[in-house]
């Protein structure tokens, strides 16, 4: 079996990322007590993409990341990551394989739970036209109900324990279904 390592540039999926945390509008109003009910997101799926709501358009994947137009982030310091190296659940819904898991994203200064992480088997996205073998997306979700999501492509290379402890409770769980069926 192949090892999985993260590409040693480890792409961030800027323009995925800052359209769940950037707006385009100019003013600055303060959100309205008469907003509009936030939406069940404890289960984030590919099922209700008509219903999604996107700052930044309806025309955001895949992205193909062109490295010479990409602006890099001037200040690393604002993108700040804490994941629990607990796992809660996983799932082969047979588009991904879905993780459920503690965690948190900090981008400038705004406070993103992570809800899960999954990933897709070649890369949705591309860098300069190239798919990955893996991208992992992790899901976030601020208390204002955004949406940051972070990606990161995959390829072979070393062992990653923590993947592999993923692909065994997955066989696990196979095991034992077929076992109880």
């Amino acid at each position: 079996m192949k090892k999985l390592l993260t590409t040693s540039s480890m792409v961030l999926l800027s323009a995925l990322l800052l359209a769940g945390c950037t707006s385009n509008n100019t003013t600055h109003e303060q959100p309205s007590k008469k907003s509009e009910p936030k939406k069940e997101t404890s289960h984030f799926t590919y099922t209700d993409q008509k219903g999604w709501k996107f700052e930044a358009g309806d025309s955001q994947s895949p992205v193909d990341i062109v490295p010479a137009k990409t602006e890099m982030m001037k200040d690393p310091g604002k993108l700040k990551l804490d994941y629990d190296s607990s796992i809660l659940d996983e799932v082969d819904n047979g588009h991904s394989i879905q993780v459920i898991d503690k965690g948190r994203a900090t981008i400038d200064g705004r406070q993103f739970e992570l809800e899960q992480l999954h990933f897709h088997a070649k890369s949705e996205h591309t860098l300069a036209g190239k798919h990955f073998p893996i991208e992992a997306h992790f899901v976030h979700q601020a208390q204002d109900g955004r949406i940051a999501v972070i990606a990161i492509f995959l390829e072979a290379g070393k062992e990653n324990q923590a993947f592999q402890t993923i692909l065994t409770n997955l066989q696990t769980k196979k095991k034992n279904k077929r076992s109880t069926s």
